[in-house]
């Protein structure tokens, strides 16, 4: 059934074929080409093609302090359940500046906050701080997994250019389950894995 795709898609496609041989019937798997898969799987396939990004409305909320931390610089260890957002946008001219990666933290407690107190922002800082902005939840993505009974995932490395194999490949899905795994790092399980080379994985999803 495989015969004359490239190898990045036979792999793709024989876990897909697994999944539905050895997943429960009621669980459903998430994966880039849920069309493909369930032709091969048989089984119910929730498609991943994008990975929302959220406004700054949907984030800043009264009544919680908020801190953006350059990623990898935190000065101490925060709390990762304080992690609200993964941040990435300019901060200086648009045409020259670089896109830079930051960590937004929410608290409504009265911790200590001395070793982090310049790194507070409140919500019209941040509006107007960026030349470019993506807002990205670590928990909104979870959560619309979760609502889609979803249970376990596929991650493979499908050709961006399908003529031939490159360094570039369709990385939707392990995008949008790294971002999850940043607050989340138990929440991905591997189950099982096809291929040595331009391989395709199987995962079990742990929200606890």
């Amino acid at each position: 059934m495989i015969f004359g795709y490239s190898p990045d898609w036979q792999n793709y496609l024989l876990l897909s074929k697994y999944a539905g041989k050895n997943i429960p019937t009621e669980d459903i798997i998430a994966c880039r080409k849920p069309g493909m898969s369930f032709i091969f799987g048989n089984h119910k396939f929730y498609g991943i093609s994008r990975v929302p990004t959220l406004n700054t409305d949907d984030i800043f909320k009264e009544g919680y302090k908020y801190f953006l931390i350059p990623t990898g610089k935190l000065i101490y260890r925060l709390p990762q359940s304080m992690l609200k957002a993964i941040i990435t946008g300019k901060t200086g001219n648009a045409k020259t500046d670089k896109l830079k990666s930051f960590l937004l933290f929410e608290t409504d407690s009265n911790m200590n906050i001395s070793q982090i107190k310049s790194y507070e922002i409140t919500k019209e800082a941040f509006s107007n701080r960026f030349t470019e902005l993506s807002i990205i939840s670590p928990d909104y993505l979870r959560d619309k997994l979760k609502e889609n009974n979803v249970k376990y995932v596929i991650i493979a490395n499908l050709r961006r250019d399908p003529k031939k194999k490159t360094k570039y490949t369709i990385n939707t899905v392990k995008r949008y389950t790294s971002y999850i795994s940043i607050k989340y790092p138990s929440f991905l399980s591997k189950v099982y894995e096809v291929g040595k080379d331009e391989k395709a994985t199987l995962y079990k999803l742990n929200y606890n």
